[in-house]
């Protein structure tokens, strides 16, 4: 009996050893967190993981070799862009698309979608110019990861501001925002951890209307709206919610009320779902469509199967496997 309990001690020492040590690896784990083992697991797992072979990096999209390939997601993304177009025209009076690149050599890209807003007459906003002034190291979360950081976020909310000042919703006469009822993406007032595939932890919190919170919004009845729609850019992956490009727009735009309807992991088809669920019962006074060139690479079928949890409504090319 006595060595069982001094095996048991034993072992139960060496797993307490164990949590302190995965607890120290895991800096940046919370009390609200979990356990330090359960995140060592996960990590080793993670390492395990096998990515599915008919997976194509997004790189690989724009090579001169991928032509065909990406011809035919453009012409997938065009006949969708179209769709989505349709329904802003009828659910909001001021449409603009916003282009974030991940990387300026990619101009394929931005010739691609710069070409689709000048085909519907809607605003392009691109952010590569401003871009260029800084460094990857500034603009982006870690190395490796094109995320925006904190920098990019101001620097993106500065330049939305400004159009949005400079061009006004004045068209947008009788919209009776008192009536207005938007709806989210996400369960309302939700507050928790969220945490990235590269370890970063954030608070994400989710207004009374399902939108991943802004900060404090207009109390005012008439107060224009801003719907901003996009992936992990707009949704702001590893930023607090008040270090996201919609929240410091907020901030700098306190006339209005800006809703952020942005989903990460996600590209044209679930942005229309998402667009027709948030204006159901009323019209935006402004949508802004956040796009970049992951947007192609996000409808191709394989991608799903990288992604940790996958989206309720795959994003599939019928017929076509690369």
């Amino acid at each position: 009996m006595a060595k069982l309990l001094k095996i048991s001690g034993i072992c139960l020492g060496l797993v307490f050893a164990a949590e302190i040590g995965a607890g120290y690896l895991n800096f940046q784990r919370g009390s609200e967190r979990g356990f330090g083992l359960a995140w060592l697991a996960d990590r080793v797992q993670s390492q395990m993981h096998k990515p599915d072979p008919r997976v194509i990096a997004m790189s690989a999209v724009y090579e001169p070799r991928s032509t065909a390939l990406r011809q035919v997601l453009e012409k997938s993304y065009t006949a969708e862009f179209d769709a989505f177009m349709q329904t802003a025209r009828e659910r909001a009076c001021n449409v603009a698309m916003l282009y974030i690149p991940t990387d300026p050599t990619f101009e394929v890209a931005r010739d691609f979608y710069a070409g689709l807003a000048e085909h519907a007459d809607i605003p392009f906003i691109d952010m590569e110019p401003v871009k260029q002034n800084f460094g990857p190291e500034l603009l982006y979360l870690t190395p490796g990861d094109t995320h925006p950081s904190r920098l990019l976020a101001h620097l993106t909310a500065n330049v939305v501001a400004e159009h949005v000042r400079t061009t006004g919703t004045d068209s947008c006469e009788g919209n009776n925002s008192a009536e207005k009822s938007l709806v989210g993406p996400w369960v309302k007032n939700l507050s928790e951890i969220r945490e990235t595939a590269k370890g970063l932890a954030f608070r994400f919190t989710s207004d009374a209307f399902g939108f991943r919170a802004t900060g404090i919004q207009t109390e005012s009845e008439t107060a224009p709206s801003i719907l901003l729609i996009g992936d992990s850019f707009t949704y702001g992956t590893s930023l607090a919610d008040q270090d996201t490009w919609p929240a410091l727009l907020q901030s700098r735009l306190p006339e209005y009320q800006v809703f952020n309807a942005g989903v990460g992991g996600i590209s044209i088809l679930r942005q229309h779902e998402i667009l027709k669920k948030a204006t159901q019962d009323t019209r935006a006074d402004l949508v802004i469509l956040q796009v970049n060139e992951t947007d192609l690479q996000g409808l191709l079928p394989a991608y799903w199967t990288e992604m940790k949890r996958p989206p309720t409504h795959s994003e599939e090319i019928a017929g076509f496997f690369p």
